[in-house]
């Protein structure tokens, strides 16, 4: 009888891990907005995968309802429906220019908790901030880098110089540093995906007490 009574009490707990700590319940959209919200510009602590990826589903859903206007009106003017040059739509503009703009004000305002919620999820898989510093860094250098090799191409002069020349220091370089950023961009993009796909490390770690398992 104690051993029936005993299995039947397991059956009904949560599981529990090799810590003895029993995962919570998954975060739901409401709750991972208005956490990832109430810690606006937290970069300490920890963030489980469902708060990160619902407020990653938020902005993606708020912007696709700001832009969805604007990406009609800008075909509907390009495929020649509208002419906008001859006053077609007015009010339609208006409203579509208007919430472009608040589209682009959301996304700047959802900058800091974007990068804030993706550090504490990087601290829930044990790992530092600082991935998200460099992958800032190395956005910044695969926009800036293809500018330079443009703009070094067009300062060079091209009737002074000889083919070979030419491809030396005005394809050959540039276009590596282009290539280098924009590979490690990518690998750097994907090395972050998947980190935060990792399930949170069991127990308290070097950035404070798990937000799952507890």
């Amino acid at each position: 009888m104690e051993t029936n009574s005993f299995n039947h009490t397991m059956s009904n707990d949560a599981p529990i891990n090799d810590n003895g700590l029993s995962p919570q319940p998954m975060m739901s959209f409401k709750q991972a907005v208005s956490t990832c919200l109430a810690n606006y510009a937290d970069f300490s602590g920890r963030a489980r995968r469902s708060e990160y990826w619902w407020f990653s589903l938020f902005i993606f859903l708020v912007v696709l309802v700001l832009m969805a206007p604007v990406a009609v009106m800008a075909y509907l003017e390009e495929s020649g429906g509208v002419n906008m040059d001859a006053g077609g739509w007015p009010v339609a503009f208006l409203i579509t220019s208007i919430m472009a703009l608040i589209g682009a004000l959301f996304v700047l305002g959802m900058l800091i908790p974007s990068l804030a919620v993706q550090v504490r999820r990087l601290h829930d898989t044990g790992r530092s901030g600082w991935w998200v510093v460099w992958n800032i860094v190395l956005s910044l250098l695969a926009g800036i880098v293809p500018m330079f090799a443009y703009g070094f191409g067009q300062a060079m002069d091209m009737d002074s110089i000889d083919t070979i020349t030419r491809i030396g220091e005005v394809a050959l370089l540039p276009g590596i540093l282009v290539v280098v950023t924009q590979l490690g961009e990518w690998i750097l993009e994907i090395i972050l995906l998947v980190f935060s796909l990792l399930d949170s490390d069991k127990g308290e770690n070097q950035y404070g007490p798990s937000p799952k398992y507890q």
